[in-house]
């Protein structure tokens, strides 16, 4: 098998919407992205949202989302994983490991001085999953708040 990580194309929107989709199933979540909103935040520039494809033998396999955050108070710009997933097909054959390999990568060609990453509490896998890729285990953050704009 021939497994290729690139960053997301217009071309690739159709199959980007179907992974999205997947990530929000898998969290009993409804998809609300289409290609007005990957037009917005993934195809323009200089992008919103970082994302790297990966295809095993062309084919859609996974894909990894990153944003910028910083800590100005430190003089640091780090990024986060905003989504990485892989499809059913693709769990098992190193499709996330690449992907994250990938990431750290690319976050390292834009300046960023570390990658984050959040996962649900009860996601044992992810957690040993990062863990094992030498990130460190933070204390959860204080109480967070949310305002909507619009």
């Amino acid at each position: 098998m021939t497994l290729t990580i690139s960053p997301a194309q217009v071309a690739d929107a159709d199959d980007l919407l179907t992974m999205i989709a997947g990530l929000a199933a898998f969290h009993d979540d409804i998809s609300l992205a289409d290609r007005r909103v990957l037009d917005r935040d993934v195809f323009c520039d200089p992008p919103w949202l970082h994302v790297l494809i990966a295809r095993l033998d062309r084919q859609a396999a996974g894909y990894v989302a990153l944003t910028p955050v910083a800590q100005l108070q430190f003089g640091l710009r780090g990024m986060e994983i905003h989504h990485l997933f892989t499809t059913d097909t693709a769990r098992g054959t190193g499709v996330g490991s690449a992907l994250m390999d990938a990431a750290l990568s690319h976050a390292r060609g834009l300046g960023a001085a570390y990658l984050s990453v959040g996962t649900h509490v009860g996601n044992a896998a992810a957690q040993t999953f990062y863990a094992r890729r030498g990130f460190e285990p933070r204390p959860a953050p204080g109480p967070r708040f949310r305002k909507r704009l619009s």
